[in-house]
Order: structure tokens, then C-alpha cells, then sequence
């Protein structure tokens, strides 16, 4: 009986986090006027949810209107 052969997917870590909800912070700037590099401050200093998988920063849609929300005088911050 021959053997099956097991196809092997690999994922990247943008790939698991989309699965898990996650927006990358390029992706992120689209929904507000923040820059990818003011995103990626505020995650590192732990001023927005966000998680980091592998070596780049990921949070949710929500997660970021909650943050706008909190923070009404960054009047930059407006979501589009």
C-alpha cells in the first residue's frame, strides 16, 4: 500500500493573526490618522492593546476605536 503523502501549509504570523482577528498597524492607519510608527509606540509603551507576533505589532479594529474613544484630545486620531 503506498503511503500518503501530507501536504505541510505554512503559515506566516500575519496569516495566524488574521485568524485570530489581529490587523496589522499598517493596516490600522487606514482607520484613523495615526501613523504605522506612532501605532507601534503606543504598543510597545503599552498605551493601546495590541500584541506582538513574532516581531511585528497587531491589534483589533475595536481595540483601536477604544483608544481614539479614550483619548478625545489627540485630535488627530479621528477614525475615517
Amino acid at each position: 500500500m503506498p503511503r500518503r503523502q501530507i501536504k505541510k501549509i505554512k503559515l506566516t504570523n500575519g496569516d495566524l493573526a488574521k485568524r485570530k482577528g489581529f490587523i496589522s498597524l499598517t493596516q490600522a492607519t487606514k482607520q484613523c490618522d495615526y501613523s504605522q510608527e506612532y501605532l507601534s509606540l503606543l504598543a510597545r509603551r503599552g498605551l493601546i492593546k495590541a500584541e506582538k507576533i513574532g516581531r511585528n505589532w497587531f491589534t483589533k479594529t475595536e481595540w483601536l476605536k477604544e483608544y481614539i474613544e479614550d483619548h478625545p484630545s489627540d485630535l488627530k486620531g479621528n477614525i475615517k
